[in-house]
């Protein structure tokens, strides 16, 4: 599974043909949830850092 973390910076964007699902801005806890339902491959555009935790460095580590 490819799972890309974008918000504004893509929208309108069309990444299902190239079997992407493309996912709302990441926050603390989404890429370790993405890699337990089976994504390979994480793309991180946006993220959530003003009113919920941002992802931690230890997190995007894991994924990798």
């Amino acid at each position: 599974m490819r799972v890309i973390f974008a918000g504004p910076t893509l929208y309108g964007a069309d990444f299902s043909d190239a079997g992407y699902e493309i996912r709302p801005p990441a926050m603390q806890g989404d890429v370790y949830k993405a890699v337990f339902e089976g994504a390979n491959v994480i793309g991180l555009v946006d993220g959530i850092y003003e009113h919920v935790p941002a992802i931690w460095h230890k997190e995007i580590l894991f994924g990798l």
